[in-house]
């Protein structure tokens, strides 16, 4: 069953964008571990080839489940803020409560047979403050290596489109605006329904908390709630 969020008065009032260089650099990381993901990002790919040389990204790989699955909510936590610094976003996740990661760390193994009891899978467990420390310093390397250089033309991008999307919201109300986000979303009678998320009935409700939008593609205007 696809996911379905029914969206009150509350939520409506707080439907609110951001732009997310820590996302961002995350959903380029899967990009790389499943490049068959986004054809259209080949050339870029490609062109990333020697930039990585050196750089292990293996660590990170561990849980990035290929070719889905579960990937820990701390690697890219949605942001508090419409424009976060990456350092600021890094300095959230570096703050990542052990036994919260601890738990979506053991979740996203979990996608793989046997690699929660590999012996990369049980050094990650058995300190997952250390692991969260790693991540985050590897997750830095993957930034200034594959998003730092264009991230102001990438931004721009963002912005433009948030200015689009915003003057739809002005001209005919949320309704287009939601309508329009993505093929994979629905929007009819307060429902928002997210084809794209099937079986996730521990996935968050929103009850109040809002709406809020991120691309989830590097440079790229095509959004999801999140």
């Amino acid at each position: 069953m696809p996911l379905t969020l029914r969206l009150g008065a509350d939520d409506l009032s707080r439907c609110r964008f951001a732009i997310s260089p820590l996302c961002q650099t995350h959903e380029a990381l899967r990009m790389l571990r499943r490049p068959a993901r986004h054809g259209y990002h080949r050339a870029w790919l490609r062109r990333l080839g020697r930039t990585l040389d050196g750089l292990d990204l293996s660590p990170l790989w561990l849980f990035v489940p290929r070719p889905g699955g579960y990937t820990p909510d701390f690697l890219g936590a949605p942001p508090d803020e419409p424009h976060p610094s990456i350092d600021d976003e890094l300095a959230r996740m570096r703050a990542t409560d052990p036994a919260l990661a601890h738990a979506e760390m053991a979740r996203s193994l979990a996608c793989t047979p046997g690699l929660a009891e590999s012996p990369r899978g049980r050094a990650a467990l058995d300190d997952p403050a250390g692991t969260v420390r790693r991540l985050a310093d590897l997750t830095e390397l993957a930034w200034h290596a594959l998003l730092a250089p264009d991230w102001p033309r990438h931004r721009a991008v963002l912005e433009a489109d948030i200015a689009h999307r915003s003057r739809q919201a002005a001209d005919g109300g949320l309704s287009p605006l939601l309508t329009g986000l993505h093929p994979g979303l629905d929007w009819t009678d307060h429902t928002l329904t997210l084809r794209m998320y099937a079986d996730q009935p521990d996935a968050q409700r929103a009850a109040g908390i809002g709406v809020l939008l991120l691309s989830p593609r590097v440079g790229l205007p095509d959004w999801l709630a999140a």
